[in-house]
């Protein structure tokens, strides 16, 4: 009997709802699909690419698959429309959980793909991985026959309520397929600029010390990346993103109302414009409207005067941000610091004013806080670490920086050559040519041992 079973792609995008996910392996019953952990076929390496773009994600993942056993039959699976159960607390937020302009291609020609429900939670389909639809085609495999996979799709974003984004890559459902994966790499990047410091990966400490997982952090790209190899998934992947001077804005104009204080509807009334005009990028408008918040900051009343201190401290920032692009890295470092001060923020971009400007000292003390401090942030603590391991050694051995710890991920195309060789080395191993080599060992030694004896 021709064999059969689901292999599913849970790829989704999660911005607070949605999720990205990695291969697991189904098997069917009548019309209805499940979780089962028997293939013979391996997955040599993946390839993840995720685009946040504004108001939707791009996402292209790529799988190259090898059939390790014999021929067989294989139905694969992708989550589709309406894939998590609705949950009370996103009720308000109007999740839209639709994969929008799915395609799949197979050793790059396109697939049709049909709907299948999957199977009421029973057995394996538990938890995470359990999906209400999914996208379904079929595969054919030869003997040892290797086909590469490629899924697109969009997906939209969503928020949580304080503004921030959750992007989350399931790889626990990797390890229904046979053996571990050989290689894999994930990259997230963004829109727009990003700040380490305003990141953080949930969750990190279950896998920090894996020794074949490593991620880089790349803020001139806005990008993130994990890469490992020889990897048996116990985790998953989930990054949290929050735009603090956004909260901080919302906390200071939008949420407050001053009834009737003229002078604080003033305050804000300059502040917003400072705000706005800064992001137009009409600098000098934005300069004059900060002097006018200034101009509060001594006033009589403690309650104004608190106020006008509040959303100058915010605007700071700002600030701060035009003395850079003016070239005043004295001005820049004095108001980035005056804004953070209090949340002891700011620190990437104090850390790249030092190291531009030539001032080497301040510029290691600050990787040594990023690296050693109590700051929030892992993946800035991260980026502390890959800045001090591309350091030249003599910096290191001047400033006494350890770094041991090191992680080296070897490329996409030479750990699949070595996934590749390694299978050639099994494949031509042979039991028979073993036994006989061994037994032609033992006879050679009798024979030595006979003739010493009759010596």
């Amino acid at each position: 009997m021709k064999k059969s079973m689901i292999v599913c792609f849970i790829l989704l995008l999660c911005m607070g709802s949605a999720v990205y996910g990695d291969d697991a392996v189904l098997g069917g019953r009548g019309n209805t699909v499940y979780p089962i952990y028997d293939t013979q076929v391996e997955m040599l390496s993946e390839h993840v690419d995720i685009e946040v773009k504004g108001e939707y994600s791009l996402v292209r993942c790529e799988f190259l698959f090898r059939n390790a056993g014999e021929k067989e039959t294989v139905m694969v699976g992708f989550p589709a429309y309406g894939t998590l159960p609705p949950r009370e607390d996103r009720a308000s937020f109007g999740d839209d959980e639709k994969l929008y302009d799915f395609k799949t291609y197979v050793d790059g020609k396109e697939q049709n793909t049909v709907i299948k429900e999957g199977l009421k939670e029973e057995g394996n389909n538990l938890g995470r991985m359990y999906y209400a639809n999914w996208y379904v085609w079929e595969m054919k495999f030869d003997k040892g026959q290797e086909r590469r996979v490629v899924n697109t799709y969009r997906i939209k974003n969503s928020y949580d309520s304080i503004g921030g984004k959750t992007v989350k890559y399931i790889l626990e459902t990797g390890a229904t397929w046979k053996n571990s994966i050989g290689y894999g790499k994930v990259s997230i990047r963004f829109d727009q600029k990003i700040d380490p410091q305003n990141i953080n990966i949930v969750d990190y400490q279950e896998y920090e010390n894996q020794p074949n997982v490593a991620i880089g952090v790349y803020p001139e790209d806005n990008k993130i990346t994990w890469e490992f190899f020889d990897l048996e998934p116990d985790f998953n992947i989930e990054l949290y993103y929050q735009e603090p001077m956004e909260r901080q804005r919302y906390l200071i104009f939008d949420s407050v109302d001053n009834g009737e204080n003229k002078e604080k509807d003033m305050i804000k009334k300059y502040g917003l414009t400072a705000y706005k005009a800064y992001m137009s990028s009409d600098d000098e408008r934005a300069l004059e409207a900060i002097k006018k918040v200034n101009s509060y900051k001594e006033h009589g009343d403690e309650e104004i005067a608190s106020y006008a201190l509040e959303v100058s401290n915010f605007l700071d920032y700002y600030r701060g941000l035009i003395h850079m692009k003016r070239g005043d890295t004295e001005g820049a470092i004095y108001y980035l610091k005056l804004n953070g001060l209090l949340q002891d923020r700011n620190l990437y971009l104090l850390s790249q004013l030092y190291k531009t400007s030539g001032n080497l000292d301040q510029y290691i003390q600050m990787l040594n806080r990023m690296t050693k401090g109590n700051v929030y942030g892992n993946v800035l603590r991260l980026w502390a670490n890959q800045e001090q391991q591309a350091l030249p050694q003599g910096i290191k051995v001047k400033y006494d920086i350890d770094d041991s710890d090191a992680k080296v991920i070897t490329s996409k195309e030479s750990v699949e050559e070595g996934v590749k060789a390694e299978t050639k080395k099994q494949e031509d191993f042979s039991y028979k040519g073993f036994i006989l080599f061994n037994m032609g060992i033992v006879i050679f030694i009798f024979v030595i041992f006979w003739n010493i004896k009759k010596r």
